[in-house]
């Protein structure tokens, strides 16, 4: 208002400047209660302009006392909700921290100001989780369960918890009731899907899965290798269990969905060729070893028909390699051939072709044996003292050298179905648990992939000649 009262000042003297300099001034009479007033339009203005002057800051004055109260309890307040939001934000960065007492205190000094029960609650719950009290947590937690927004965020903290503790009936329970209460959540799925999945539960985890398809909260691709996986999975269980009809089945549809998926390839051709249906067995390895080639298929493709000829077996392997001619596993199992044969020069440039890509123990190995059978004793010494602090490589891993390849546990199962579903990558559980793989023996010298029966000696790195 102040600057209202300027501003007229101002514009009395532009008025005054242009009233000075007019032919005629004007003047302005004015009748008020019987008396006549008779003054010039210039000291009219003059007066009018320095009346609303004094009389707007008198204004905004009045103004501001009647206000006065309002005022201040609006500062009150504003105080207030400043001190709430300190104590929060001290809440918060103690609850991150770990610090328990820090919270709990702050949460109180927050709660007497501008009590808010699901916002202290939370705090109270993650504060008694950095603390490690998880009864307390949980306790908060299903205080949360009351409050309308906060519901969600309850069932998955407390599924969550279930989960640390083993309970993995309770964290289903908590991810199912979040579902039904909420619809539209992605995270009870997923939740559900990976617990069943932990459990071995596969027909459940099947389930769940069939909800993410519908709800479309996974790219079709990942639902499809997830789905693949499960179904090898539940083939590996039925064998155990001696369902081979029910296994066959699965394993078939696994490999259907994921021909690249190594585990179910190798199942679903056991169970053909205890069928007697050698010639489908070998149709499912040719179309895994095209889609990505893998050393236990060619150990398996060795084995389905075992009553044929070393002869006969190397001529099926070696076609198998035409297959996929510049693959590296296909190079090294053409040199595991010419090993095989004596045909050391044939292995030398396969090997060095396999080397230039990548240098692995098993490399290094069949590397030796070819020195070996060449008659170079000095090299395969130096190459055997290269592998024996080589890397090794993962799929080769794979094999078993007392049994069939992908012997897996439950927990390996439940991470292949994860890990192959998001990134199409089969896991490698002896390389990861440090067992020794198969790479001091050629494949060819391997036991039998699809029986489990030891293999007949047929020589690993000498020649049938040379014998």
């Amino acid at each position: 208002m102040i600057r209202a009262a300027l501003i007229l000042v101002v514009g009395a003297i532009a008025a005054l400047i242009a009233l000075q300099y007019a032919e005629d001034p004007g003047a302005l009479t004015l009748r008020w209660g019987g008396v006549w007033v008779e003054t010039s339009a210039l000291f009219a203005l003059i007066a009018t302009a320095l009346v609303l002057a004094i009389a707007l800051p008198g204004v905004r004055l009045a103004a501001l006392a009647i206000n006065a109260p309002g005022a201040a309890r609006r500062t009150r307040e504003a105080d207030r909700e400043a001190r709430t939001r300190e104590a929060l934000v001290v809440a918060v960065l103690a609850a991150e921290a770990g610090d328990a007492d820090a919270t709990f205190r702050n949460v109180e000094r927050a709660d007497q100001t501008f009590p808010a029960p699901a916002l202290t609650a939370l705090l109270a719950a993650r504060a008694a989780e950095a603390e490690g009290d998880v009864a307390r947590a949980e306790q908060n937690y299903t205080a949360l369960l009351s409050h309308e927004h906060a519901h969600l965020l309850a069932r998955r903290k407390l599924a969550a918890l279930a989960t640390r503790r083993g309970d993995r009936a309770a964290a289903v329970a908590h991810a199912e009731a979040a579902l039904r209460q909420h619809p539209s959540a992605t995270w009870p799925v997923e939740a559900a899907f990976e617990l069943r999945i932990a459990a071995g539960d596969w027909a459940e985890a099947l389930l769940a899965l069939d909800e993410a398809e519908r709800r479309r909260l996974l790219p079709e691709l990942v639902a499809q290798r997830r789905r693949a996986a499960l179904l090898a999975a539940a083939a590996a269980r039925q064998e155990q269990e001696l369902q081979l009809d029910a296994a066959c089945d699965f394993a078939e549809r696994a490999t259907r969905l994921a021909p690249e998926l190594a585990p179910a390839a190798i199942i679903a051709a056991r169970l053909l060729v205890g069928e007697g249906k050698a010639w489908k067995a070998q149709a499912v390895l040719e179309d895994c070893w095209a889609a990505r080639p893998h050393p236990a298929i060619a150990q398996a493709y060795r084995d389905i028909r075992a009553d044929e000829s070393p002869g006969d077996t190397r001529a099926r392997l070696a076609a198998l390699v035409q297959r996929m001619p510049e693959h590296r596993e296909a190079r090294l199992l053409a040199a595991e051939i010419a090993l095989q044969q004596g045909q050391w020069k044939a292995a030398a440039e396969a090997l060095a072709a396999a080397r230039r890509e990548r240098v692995t123990n098993r490399v290094l190995i069949l590397q030796a044996a070819q020195a070996a059978g060449s008659g170079d004793e000095a090299k395969e010494r130096k190459l055997l003292a290269e592998a024996a602090s080589a890397p090794r490589e993962p799929d080769f891993s794979d094999l078993d050298p007392a049994g069939p390849p992908f012997r897996y546990d439950t927990d390996a199962w439940a991470r292949l179905v994860l890990v192959f579903g998001d990134t199409g990558e089969i896991v490698h559980r002896r390389l990861e648990r440090g067992e020794p793989d198969a790479a001091q023996a050629a494949l060819l010298g391997l036991p039998r992939a699809l029986s489990g029966a030891p293999a007949a000696d047929k020589g690993a790195w000498r020649s049938e000649e040379a014998a």
